[in-house]
Formats: C-alpha cells, structure tokens, sequence
C-alpha cells in the first residue's frame, strides 16, 4: 500500500468517525460573559478540545473578589492581565 493509498483510508475514516472541530469566535455574540460562582465573576469561552480534554476560558473579576478555593481535574495555565 502506498503512503497516498494510506492517507486516503485514514481520510475516509475520519470523516466517518472524527468529531467534528469546532470554533468559536473571538465576539461577545457569539461567546458572551457568562456569570461564574458569584455575581461579580464571568467567564467567556473561547476554544473547546474535546480530543486533549481542554478548554480556553477568560476570567473576569469586576472589582474586588476572587474565586476562592477550588480543585481542577487536570493541569491549568492562567496568567492574570491585570490586578494581583
């Protein structure tokens, strides 16, 4: 079998298996500030990878506040943009 035959298996099987991507925009339409926990926290969520089991989500605290204590399932990165 040929490496273009074998592509051509893997395109077919995937197209028939694979979830389907998807994408979300970057807009407040489309991915609006949704209240989190309390009433000054909102998350938007930018991007879902149900293959890897990942998730992008901005935070946002109006004012002061935060989210207290709490446990994730797996890694997390976060960088705060501002504030401490």
């Amino acid at each position: 079998m040929s490496l273009v035959e074998a592509e051509r298996i893997v395109d077919v099987t995937r197209d028939k298996y694979a979830v389907e991507e998807g994408y979300i925009d970057s807009s407040v339409e489309t991915s609006p500030w949704i209240p989190f926990l309390t009433e000054n926290v909102f998350v938007r969520y930018l991007s879902f990878d149900i293959r890897n089991n990942s998730t992008v989500v901005v935070l946002k605290i109006d004012g002061p506040g935060g989210l207290g204590v709490h446990r994730h399932r797996g890694p997390v990165q976060a960088m705060t943009l501002e504030g401490s």
